[in-house]
């Protein structure tokens, strides 16, 4: 994915394996092969999630939308890509476009069971949105069931993600703390902060990493 103004996404694939990363056989000499390159929209790219089973792909853009593209089985169409048009070797067609925050969203994850994502923004009235893909699987602009974060994070949402059983997730904003929100009630279960000082550094992005075992929390930008 490339992130920039006016810039496209893309995916790639390499066809050596993770062996020919490291060098270890001739395939490392092979450029990647470019699978799809989107249309410019004219916005910049935030972050970007693949959904848990491989068929969706979550972009989140400065201009407050987060686009979900399928895999599909279509003949692949030709877009321009560079100074050239490039045929792609995979179709992902646009599947929904996701309107709830009004200033950029930063960061995205994913349920395990990829039914549901969840967006943050640096929106202060909606920071947290929480999105059911599966009720809303044939509309194309789809609207948050959940706004979340309104007192949690007054200065908006930089980073969330989900607990690996998806019965919880975390968000992190300028606010000293974290909150976990559980994924049965949607409702704040619990805020940590006593990893902050009263006043955190600011960021861009404060990205979050839930441990595979669900024991830990990898946190950005807190004392140590």
């Amino acid at each position: 994915p490339k992130a920039g103004g006016s810039k496209p996404t893309g995916t790639w694939t390499d066809e050596g394996g993770y062996s020919s990363l490291s060098g270890s056989d001739s395939a490392s000499s092979r450029p990647p092969n470019l699978l799809f390159s989107s249309p410019s929209s004219g916005s910049s790219v935030m972050s970007l999630r693949w959904s848990p089973n491989g068929n969706h792909v979550a972009v989140a853009s400065d201009d407050s939308y987060i686009t979900v593209y399928n895999l599909s089985s279509a003949p692949s169409s030709t877009v321009g890509f560079s100074s050239s048009s490039s045929s792609n070797l995979e179709n992902w067609s646009k599947k929904h476009v996701l309107r709830g925050h009004s200033l950029d969203c930063v960061d995205l994850a994913w349920s395990p069971t990829a039914s549901h994502l969840v967006t943050c923004s640096l929106d202060s009235k909606a920071p947290i949105c929480v999105w059911d893909l599966t009720s809303s699987s044939s509309s194309l602009v789809v609207s948050p069931c959940k706004v979340l974060g309104v007192d949690s994070h007054p200065g908006g949402c930089k980073g969330v993600c989900f607990d690996p059983c998806g019965l919880y997730f975390c968000t992190s904003g300028d606010s000293p703390n974290l909150s976990i929100w559980s994924t049965r009630t949607w409702s704040l279960e619990r805020t940590m902060s006593e990893c902050f000082s009263e006043k955190t550094d600011l960021t861009m992005f404060r990205r979050i990493s839930w441990s595979p075992d669900g024991t830990g929390l990898g946190v950005s930008n807190c004392n140590v």
